[in-house]
């Protein structure tokens, strides 16, 4: 997750959305996005989630990598 596309970055999968909810405990967070009409979940630490300072309603961009993919029934 980031909170700028200024950032030089190889990865090209990038896509804006909203932080739609937050979770955390002692050592992770999730983060569920919400972009267009889709949401994304990404857990992370709970350390970046708050260097980045995410609240709900902060814009934001996820940036996806091939092989960090997971997919789960809604």
């Amino acid at each position: 997750m980031g909170l700028s596309q200024e950032q030089a970055l190889s990865v090209e999968n990038k896509l804006n959305g909203t932080v739609l909810s937050l979770e955390t405990d002692e050592l992770l967070a999730r983060v569920v996005i919400q972009i267009d009409t889709a949401l994304i979940s990404s857990i992370t630490t709970t350390s970046a989630l708050k260097k980045l300072n995410l609240a709900k309603g902060t814009a934001v961009f996820a940036m996806i990598k091939s092989n960090e993919i997971m997919l789960s029934a809604i």
